[in-house]
């Protein structure tokens, strides 16, 4: 006697036309569901990558301004210069590269003497952040292109 068949309750072979693949129709749909998945996807993505970098500007915001602070303590005026705060060029690249970070020219409401701007200018891609330029002044008044960006 010999070895039994295996039966196919469709009656079809295992191995017939019908299951050999996925078609081209089948393809494209998975194609264009992806296409729109990153349409909708990527903005945000950047967005959100954007936003994340924005803490690369307020922290070297934050450490001019601090060295702002010792140079008043030291010299009885604020200086003009990131290279008198100690960094090693003017504009100064912030940590990650993300910001060009210098000292403002105050208004005439503002003497170098008294009180000072530095500000982050966004570089690369980041410059295409809707902050835009962020700002702190020596009376911790924060600026920046946007709302939300502090």
């Amino acid at each position: 006697m010999s070895a039994p068949e295996h039966s196919n309750p469709t009656g079809h072979s295992p191995y017939s036309r019908n299951s050999a693949g996925f078609t081209l129709i089948e393809l494209l749909i998975v194609v264009v569901i992806i296409g729109f998945l990153t349409v909708v996807a990527l903005p945000a993505y950047q967005e959100y990558v954007q936003k994340s970098h924005r803490t690369d500007a307020m922290q070297g915001l934050m450490e001019a301004a601090t060295r702002q602070e010792q140079y008043f303590q030291d010299n009885k005026s604020y200086t003009d210069t990131m290279t008198d705060l100690g960094y090693g060029a003017d504009p100064q690249d912030s940590d990650e590269g993300y910001y060009q970070l210098s000292v403002v020219t105050p208004d005439a409401s503002c003497v170098i003497d008294e009180c000072f701007i530095v500000q982050a200018v966004p570089q690369g891609d980041q410059a295409a952040d809707a902050c835009g330029t962020f700002t702190l002044a020596s009376d911790n008044a924060k600026g920046a292109g946007g709302t939300d960006c502090w």
